[in-house]
């Protein structure tokens, strides 16, 4: 017991049941800690509170698929200096283990799919064809961008609050500022009625989109789970309000009111809310959508639960293993080693 790594896991490993006296026969150091890892997860998935019934199989398969992430190829070890080793599980940076190809590939149909859904709307409304047809190719070079963008995505930032500082809300006030100034330069070119309404409308969603989306920040001191429930939020305000804004401004330009406006603005929101502002919290999504058979679905819960059993630590925005030795012997177990 020269370390509290040690101490901790032989307080784990026989908190409820087994003799400690056993570890006296053992003949050295690394047996013992071969030993106490072995029995470590089992006897953290007894002694903790496990409402959604995981089993100690499964929470070693989810631990050890993770491991990959921060060493693709197996390849470290306790000797690798600390400075050299990834430690970090960021949620919405997890997405490279199911697959880049992949990933990339569902995140594109998905994010088109999704912003060709008002098309439903389009074609069902009481419009004239004409104006049916230059929807439905307005709405389809949107969703063609979205897609483009979704493919193109490397690792994404997290959206930043823009209302948690006064410096951030200051960068806020200045695109809402710019965002009215140009509306009211083009609403007055087009007319005093028409056109500057339509002018100040899209100049205010597209300062608010803009402030909303401004002052990305992956360093945010937000909890993990907190970090894409945050940037999710302001990727579907940032959205609501530009694709309204700008929808309300072409319905009236074009004179065919509130009807248009819906459909056209909730094509631009889900174009914009998905594929430029929400993309680290999209991501998250279609990862998990992609890893069904080698994590569970609601991820941020069992981390949660895992560091609650000792398993994981909160770093910030990031969790990481309890111990150096704990990756690296996850790492080298796919699956739980034979207890005797």
């Amino acid at each position: 017991m020269s370390t509290p790594w040690r101490l901790c896991l032989t307080a784990t490993v026989y908190h409820h049941d087994g003799n400690p006296a056993e570890l006296l026969a053992l003949p050295d150091a690394g047996a013992l800690d071969r030993h106490l890892l072995a029995r470590y997860i089992p006897a953290a998935t007894r002694t903790t509170s496990n409402l959604r019934g995981y089993t100690p199989q499964d929470v070693h398969r989810w631990l050890h698929h993770l491991t990959i992430h921060l060493d693709p190829t197996g390849t470290l070890s306790a000797a690798t200096p600390a400075s050299a080793e990834a430690t970090d599980l960021v949620l919405h940076e997890l997405w490279p283990l199911a697959g880049r190809t992949r990933v990339r590939t569902t995140d594109a149909l998905l994010t088109t799919l999704a912003v060709l859904t008002p098309l439903l709307l389009v074609w069902a409304g009481p419009q004239p064809q004409t104006i049916q047809i230059v929807l439905t190719a307005m709405i389809g070079a949107c969703a063609a961008a979205a897609g483009v963008l979704a493919i193109t995505t490397g690792t994404p930032n997290s959206l930043a609050n823009p209302f948690k500082t006064p410096q951030r809300f200051k960068r806020l006030a200045v695109w809402l500022a710019v965002g009215l100034a140009v509306g009211l330069a083009v609403g007055l070119g087009l007319g005093l009625a028409v056109g500057l309404a339509a002018g100040l409308t899209v100049g205010l969603a597209a300062g608010l989109a803009g402030g909303l989306g401004d002052g990305q920040a992956p360093g945010e001191n937000l909890g993990a789970r907190s970090v894409i429930r945050s940037d999710a939020l302001l990727g579907l305000a940032a959205g609501l309000v530009a694709g309204f804004g700008l929808g309300l401004g072409f319905g009236l330009v074009a004179g065919q009111g509130f009807g248009l406006a819906l459909e056209f603005g909730l094509a631009v929101g889900l174009m914009y809310g998905l594929a430029v502002t929400a993309v680290a919290s999209r991501r998250y999504v279609v990862f998990l959508l992609c890893s069904r058979r080698r994590l569970p679905f609601r991820l941020g819960l069992f981390l949660d639960w895992a560091v609650t059993a000792g398993l994981l630590r909160n770093s910030g925005p990031a969790y990481q293993y309890r111990h150096r030795e704990l990756q690296h012997w996850l790492r080298q177990h796919p699956s739980p080693p034979p207890i005797p």
